[in-house]
């Protein structure tokens, strides 16, 4: 089996196949939706999601979980109190806190960029990098913001419900399910 999608004992990874197969599936489902299939950009979302999504998102899932707060930061800063509690001795991040954390790396940003690789392969590259970077940037800020419902109910839900295991396949689902939203916006608000 490809060493690439195999954990340390030669299991097949849940994070790996969910980056090269759940993010591709739903671009392409998105692509199926508005008559506009192109191989280019399946390709794409399938490299992006394979070679960077299924490490960099499980990641920051796994600094989530690792960070803790130090009992003086808490006296401090008082408002800490309002997204920590203490786990096993420990100040950790409480469902509010891992909700918005969570939230902050799915920001407009990031759904920029993943605007850009999704629109990688049929941009009208004769339109200025200016041009281009301000469309993938208001497609983003456009789509957090109409995201924000699902996106905190959903990043709620796998932070606090999902065990970590499955937390990068429960979130490519969901991004999945909102790649069928971010072409639709791009292609009317882009």
């Amino acid at each position: 089996m490809n060493k690439s999608v195999c954990d340390r004992r030669g299991r097949v990874s849940l994070n790996k196949l969910a980056g090269w197969l759940i993010y591709p599936a739903g671009d392409l489902l998105a692509q199926l939706m508005l008559g506009e299939v192109s191989v280019l950009r399946t390709l794409i979302v399938l490299l992006s999601g394979g070679l960077l999504y299924s490490f960099e998102v499980p990641a920051w899932f796994r600094q989530i979980d690792k960070l803790t707060f130090r009992q003086t930061m808490l006296t401090r800063h008082r408002w800490l109190s309002t997204f920590t509690k203490t786990i096993e001795g420990e100040l950790k991040l409480n469902w509010i806190g891992r909700t918005i954390a969570a939230q902050l790396y799915f920001n407009p940003l990031w759904i920029a960029r993943h605007v850009f690789f999704i629109g990688a392969a049929t941009m009208d590259y004769s339109v200025g990098p200016i041009e281009i970077l301000s469309s993938v940037v208001a497609a983003g800020a456009l789509s957090f913001l109409t995201n924000l419902p699902i996106s905190i109910a959903g990043n709620y839900t796998i932070q606090v419900h999902v065990p970590t295991r499955w937390r990068f396949f429960a979130s490519a689902m969901m991004t999945a399910l909102l790649t069928l939203k971010y072409a639709v916006e791009y292609r009317y608000f882009g």
